[in-house]
């Protein structure tokens, strides 16, 4: 039995594109293998915007509610106030708004708090949850496990918040594990796309399962530790940053016109990086599938919630779908069910 794995990018508000593909995705497993998705995977991977996705998906959400979840609460998240198109103004009003975080965290801790389940991580179970963030005061990443018993009791709110606090966009979050302290900001920090996390945490539990993890009920992962490590990845992205930003341009921009781009040219480069050390990881052909597509003809700001732009993100999405990629969907779902 394959140990299957989804991996969800982190994009800021573009993570309605993530979810418009999620639909299809649920659909396929449903009609194939009479499955939820939920049932179907076995460990939810996610970074910032993902971490959501990959918490709520653990839980038994479905695709279309994670849809619904950004077009009603996007704008609580990314007040259009504060979007940069009017930072200049904000900035002359209150100086103080050029050193500061362009959001505050309350509208983004009210709608996890009240969209998500009044739960812990630990309470997903048996369903595995990896989430990502970066602690700023050890200057190294954190790597939330629902499995590990220190990290069981985190309420689930409190992680997604954790790697969700872009840099520029949002204030870093203190979280208290044990006696110990952490300053978190977003896992897209080192992990955009978190696919080479999930492979190494699953060759991890696949690897030392009998002394290790014996307790965990998932039977695919005691298969796939038993009879031979055997991982299906299936790893969605937010759509790719396509902008082209000119010599002239990147010469003479400054922290304001920077703030944006930055963020999103960091997501970019390790998410196609870690997807081609992927595809080097993992069967390709038939046991990794990476969805994602350049967007052309829509705004790539991660906090951009406008209702148009959220219902442009929905429909780029929807015709790369139909462009070629419900085949290769299908496929890569028989693949990991035949074994």
């Amino acid at each position: 039995m394959t140990f299957r794995i989804l991996s969800l990018d982190g994009g800021g508000i573009r993570g309605v594109v993530t979810a418009t593909m999620l639909i299809e995705v649920e659909r396929q497993i449903k009609q194939l293998t009479g499955q939820s998705l939920q049932q179907y995977f076995d460990l939810f991977v996610g970074t910032s915007t993902g971490s959501i996705l990959a918490a709520a998906l653990a839980a038994g959400y479905t695709a279309q509610t994670l849809v619904d979840l950004y077009k009603e609460n996007g704008a609580t998240i990314f007040p259009r106030d504060n979007h940069l198109l009017n930072r200049w103004s904000l900035i002359h009003k209150n100086p103080a708004n050029f050193i500061n975080p362009q959001y505050s965290d309350e509208g983004l801790i009210k709608v996890l708090q009240e969209q998500l389940p009044r739960k812990n991580l630990g309470d997903l179970l048996p369903k595995l949850v990896l989430i990502t963030s970066y602690d700023t005061i050890h200057r190294r990443p954190i790597v939330l496990k629902n499995w590990e018993e220190e990290y069981k009791n985190i309420p689930i709110w409190e992680a997604c918040v954790c790697s969700a606090s872009a840099p520029t966009f949002f204030p870093a979050h203190g979280l208290t594990i044990g006696n110990q302290d952490y300053s978190a900001i977003d896992g897209g920090m080192f992990a955009g796309n978190p696919s080479i996390c999930a492979i190494a945490e699953a060759t991890n539990l696949i690897q030392h399962y009998a002394t290790d993890y014996p307790t965990l009920n998932c039977p695919s992962l005691q298969q796939s530790a038993e009879n031979g490590q055997e991982i299906a990845l299936l790893s969605l992205g937010t759509g790719r940053f396509t902008r082209s930003i000119s010599l002239e341009d990147a010469r003479d921009w400054g922290l304001i016109k920077w703030a944006g781009p930055l963020v999103d040219i960091m997501f970019g480069s390790s998410s196609t990086i870690n997807d081609e050390i992927a595809k080097k990881l993992i069967d390709p052909h038939d046991y990794y599938l990476r969805l994602q597509f350049d967007l052309t003809d829509v705004n790539e700001d991660m906090d951009d919630a406008s209702e148009k732009n959220i219902n442009h993100l929905i429909v780029a999405t929807q015709n790369y779908l139909e462009d070629g990629t419900k085949p290769k969907i299908s496929h890569f779902i028989q693949a990991g069910s035949s074994s």
